[in-house]
């Protein structure tokens, strides 16, 4: 899992599966840019990507994206995930960067 940069300079987001092969994908609505930062044991990735104007975080679960932003934040990136689904990683704002858990609603 992690991000790959393409022959025309786009970066995708990538996931390495247990035969050895790749599976390639890009969170719909990204510009050039997609990359999967976490996965936890039940195959939830997360990462951000760019949309044209600003990084927003996402949840893949399957072919399913949830992007989602920090409330008040110019800049979201999922960093990591754990087995509950609990999401962390980073937002910046006008006062600078922080850290952030996400805590999905059950």
């Amino acid at each position: 899992m992690g991000l790959y940069v393409d022959p025309n300079s786009m970066v995708h987001g990538f996931l390495r599966v247990r035969n050895g092969t790749f599976t390639t994908f890009d969170v719909p609505g990204a510009v050039n840019y997609t990359s999967a930062y976490g996965i936890n044991s039940a195959g939830q990735i997360v990462g951000s990507f760019y949309d044209g104007t600003t990084s927003h975080g996402f949840l893949t679960e399957g072919a399913a994206f949830t992007t989602f932003d920090v409330p008040g934040a110019r800049v979201t990136e999922a960093r990591g995930i754990n087995p509950t689904g609990q999401i962390v990683g980073l937002f910046l704002d006008a006062r600078g960067a922080h850290g952030f858990v996400a805590t999905p609603k059950r």
